[in-house]
């Protein structure tokens, strides 16, 4: 990948692109359908239609992970992507972190004050455990595929661009997610919606006032029958996190390019 390619990737360059009028009703359309499907999701959830499933041990984490990798791999069209090695160790928040580590580097001790899962460069990732299924394996499918951007991406460039970074692991892990739904027959592995309206609400709210537009109250207003999302803290003046901005921008590209964006930018075709 050569650094013209790479250039349309970069956070300076994804935020100008977002930063659009006509990006308002693409954002407002997607917001819309999101919060329709979060109602009906939350209201089967509330009446006994959608299994939860259990937790699950650390040793079931470890069995399932390698099978995980395998799916990321085949829907980003990789091979030869080194499997991370399994460690654990007590970390300085809730509960034991789940460290991938290579060989070449001692067992650390993460301390991190956030119960996040996270992957910081030096090919290990920390989850937190005891999570049940749908939240263990949504977290090994995204900090896997960081795993896998470290692997292609210059690493100057990976370690820089957070946005893009974000926008296309989590993008990947909701299309595995949904994907992995429909094979299980489980309508909770494609339970990103909460977090996507979220998403798309700070963001609009931040590109409404740098665009100088008026927000549609009436998706700012939460409908959701869990009122998860009532708890999140929405502020007009506060940009979104790099997280949030990066979701944003890869739904936009999803609905102009199509779903198979995520492999096509791996595999320079973007």
């Amino acid at each position: 990948m050569n650094k013209e390619y790479l250039h349309q990737f970069e956070d300076n360059q994804i935020e100008r692109r977002l930063l659009s009028l006509e990006n308002i009703p693409k954002v407002e359309g997607i917001l819309e359908g999101k919060i329709k499907k979060l109602i009906l999701f939350e209201k089967k959830y509330l009446s006994g239609d959608v299994d939860i499933g259990d937790y699950l041990s650390v040793d079931k984490v470890i069995d399932m992970a390698p099978s995980i990798y395998r799916k990321v791999d085949n829907y980003l069209g990789v091979r030869d992507i080194t499997n991370p090695i399994l460690s654990f160790e007590n970390v300085n928040i809730l509960d034991l972190g789940l460290l991938f580590l290579p060989k070449v580097l001692p067992k650390v001790l993460v301390k991190k004050p956030t119960n996040d899962l996270y992957y910081p460069a030096l090919k290990r990732i920390v989850l937190i455990p005891c999570r049940r299924k749908y939240e263990s394996v949504g977290a090994l499918v995204h900090e896997y595929t960081h795993h896998i951007q470290n692997e292609i991406f210059p690493k100057p460039f990976f370690r820089k661009n957070g946005i893009f970074k974000e926008g296309h692991a989590t993008g990947t892990t909701r299309q595995i997610l949904e994907r992995y739904s429909k094979e299980k027959d489980s309508e909770i592995f494609s339970d990103t919606i909460a977090y996507d309206v979220i998403c798309l609400r700070r963001s609009y709210l931040w590109m409404c006032k740098k665009l100088g537009q008026k927000p549609n109250e009436e998706l700012l207003k939460s409908k959701s029958p869990l009122k998860y999302i009532e708890n999140v803290h929405y502020n007009k003046l506060e940009k979104p996190s790099i997280h949030e901005i990066g979701n944003t921008a890869f739904l936009i590209y999803e609905q102009l390019y199509g779903k198979d964006i995520y492999r096509q930018i791996i595999k320079g075709e973007f």
